[in-house]
């Protein structure tokens, strides 16, 4: 699901200059325990992802579990439509705004499963195939230009994961041989997606009803950034689980990277969104909408001079399975 969203750096870049923006986190499944608070450790303390039950679901309850089919191949196709609003409080400029409308961003993977081991784990294999800037919304000719040439660098990107019967990714690899320094941090932001095909699962049994938390901290593009994320299960079957998803990010004060003889720091920055996802157990790809709004607040040093900026963000991800290339 949010596979595309990793591209915000490339589009805030093209079509204005503003600070980059973190992109969402990827949590994934672990051993139950009690669920930490978003604010307790220290800024910099990478916390591994945690899945919590809260509601066990009504009867007739079972383990769900995803069963992948060696060698199946499908495409998978993400639109991002997003909306950035910044401020800065620049002492020689006053006030400055910005609210800009990105056009639909569609990126489509070719997804192999190239092997099921005998404990039911999944060996997958990543292809980027193409990613284009869609005519939905105006943009100038010179930042759409921009934004292109800088898509067009991902090509050749290619990864590897393994991913366990509940969801659970490990043995990420990733590649990216044509991106240059500049997308250095879009590439982590992909590799960070590839623990995000699947929705985490929890070992105990769970029925219609049931509800479960994935709590993690991850290093996103130079930050260390929170995230919950409570899933609802609306439908679960043999072959389909469909839930709905309630997300909440939030991120300590921190100094962050920006550009070369730029520095940042994030003193606030909160985000909430909802979405749902209906997941075949024996595909790769499912078909769901997620909408995540952030809001953060950061200084920026160029050495001259220091801003006060703060950003807005409105993100929806939908995401379906693709078509191969050439094929209408």
């Amino acid at each position: 699901m949010r596979t595309a969203r990793c591209l915000v750096l490339l589009l805030i870049a093209g079509c204005g200059g503003a600070p980059p923006a973190p992109s969402v986190p990827a949590p994934v499944a672990a051993a139950p325990k009690p669920a930490p608070d978003l604010a307790a450790a220290a800024p910099l303390d990478e916390r591994a992802p945690v899945v919590r039950m809260l509601v066990p679901g009504t009867a007739p309850r079972k383990r769900m579990r995803y069963q992948l089919v060696a060698n199946t191949i499908e495409y998978i196709e993400l639109d991002m439509r997003m909306t950035i609003g910044t401020r800065f409080d620049d002492p020689t400029f006053a006030e400055r705004k910005t609210n800009v409308a990105i056009p639909t961003l569609r990126t489509t993977f070719k997804t192999t499963v190239t092997e099921v081991t005998p404990s039911g784990d999944a060996r997958l294999a990543f292809e980027h195939v193409s990613t284009e800037l869609l005519q939905d919304v105006a943009l100038a000719p010179g930042p759409r230009k921009a934004v292109e040439a800088a898509l067009a660098e991902l090509a050749g990107m290619r990864g590897t994961s393994r991913v366990s019967s509940r969801g659970v990714p490990s043995e990420i690899t990733f590649e990216a041989p044509n991106a240059t320094a500049n997308l250095a941090r879009v590439i982590d932001s992909f590799r960070d997606s590839m623990r995000q095909m699947y929705v985490p699962l929890p070992e105990d049994e769970v029925g219609k009803g049931a509800k479960w938390e994935v709590t993690a901290r991850h290093a996103i593009n130079g930050m260390m950034m929170d995230s919950k994320l409570v899933y609802e299960l609306t439908e679960a079957s043999s072959t389909t689980l469909a839930v709905r998803v309630e997300t909440e990010l939030a991120a300590s004060p921190q100094d962050i990277p920006l550009a070369p003889g730029t520095t940042g720091r994030i003193t606030a920055l909160s985000g909430k969104g909802t979405g749902t996802l209906r997941q075949p157990m024996t595909r790769v790809v499912g078909t769901g909408t997620n909408a995540v709004t952030t809001d953060a607040e950061l200084t920026v040093n160029d050495g001259k001079q220091t801003l006060l900026a703060t950003m807005h963000m409105d993100v929806v991800i939908g995401m379906r399975p693709g078509k191969p290339p050439g094929r209408p």
